[in-house]
């Protein structure tokens, strides 16, 4: 049914581009509907065309910069779109604190925890910051990057600030229980999990949290049978959240963004910390994955 409206809106627009062939806002929409109806390759051509003629086109810089990361996979192509990006922002949009952090988000969910791609969208986060230093969710992305990079110290330091500045922000205390987790200090995370699950008694667990819940019993030392299979019915869990909420997003970047490709990386990472040496010895082209591997074959 979505898709339908989008087949008709794009009809409408073709038609509107008819008459009006030089009206760059009409061909803006026509990106975001192609995008929302997945034709990337007329997608790219229409973004190209938008910027022949308006070379400082924000919308359409940015869905170059997002077809070169997220379907060329080209790093060099993309961080050099995403920099003409930051020039024209700084020149028409410098104060909008908002469109930067949607860029910084958005392109680093998706470009595979690159350093290069997101020590330039720190740089992003940082104006955003500047702006607006009281935003806890500016705070809480600028430390999130540094977490996806493994600064622990950096971003632990953030996601601290991010719960100051407001302490309903759950994503700050998860972040700083990833932090310690990753830095083996298992009995302060596992006691910061435990209260975080009171908090979210009224409202519901969120896919992070059993996300966090799946590491850290990961982390613990065991090699019980027991102790495998209860990590997998977090990694599973988490998983199961994860898709849930996908699919009440509506289609366009923000759908990106939440969707948070990195983090379904990170959920195939813990199926896949589930094989051991001896299994991969031991496999080879014809053997059958085990469910867990299965699973985190998919989703990569």
């Amino acid at each position: 049914m979505a898709m339908k409206k989008y087949e008709v809106a794009l009809d409408t627009i073709n038609e509107g581009t008819v008459f009006y062939p030089d009206f760059i806002p009409l061909m803006n929409e026509k990106c975001n509907c192609l995008m929302s109806l997945t034709e990337w390759e007329q997608f790219n051509e229409v973004s190209q065309e938008i910027t022949t003629r308006d070379s400082s086109n924000i919308l359409a810089t940015k869905c170059i910069a997002f077809n070169e990361l997220a379907r060329e996979g080209s790093i060099d192509n993309a961080y050099m779109r995403l920099r003409e990006l930051e020039n024209i922002i700084d020149r028409k949009e410098g104060k909008n604190a908002i469109l930067l952090f949607e860029i910084a988000q958005l392109f680093s969910r998706i470009c595979g925890r690159n350093l290069k791609i997101i020590g330039l969208l720190q740089k992003f986060i940082g104006k955003c910051r500047k702006l607006e230093p009281l935003n806890a969710d500016f705070a809480i992305e600028l430390a999130y990057e540094h977490l996806m990079v493994g600064d622990f110290e950096k971003a632990y330091a953030g996601f601290q600030e991010a719960s100051s500045l407001d302490e309903s922000k759950i994503e700050a205390i998860a972040g700083m229980i990833e932090c310690k987790i990753a830095q083996g200090e298992i009995d302060d995370a596992e006691q910061q999990i435990e209260f975080v699950n009171v908090l979210q008694m009224s409202v519901g667990k969120t896919s992070q949290t059993a996300y966090l819940e799946a590491l850290l019993e990961i982390k613990k030392p065991s090699d019980s049978p027991e102790h495998f299979m209860n990590a997998l019915k977090f990694v599973d869990n988490a998983l199961k959240m994860q898709i849930t909420y996908s699919k009440t997003l509506s289609s366009g970047f923000s759908m990106y963004s939440k969707l948070n490709p990195d983090f379904l990386y990170s959920l195939a990472e813990l199926y896949l910390s589930h094989v051991s040496m001896k299994e991969m010895s031991e496999g080879g082209e014809n053997a059958t994955p085990t469910q867990p591997v299965g699973k985190g074959l998919k989703l990569l």
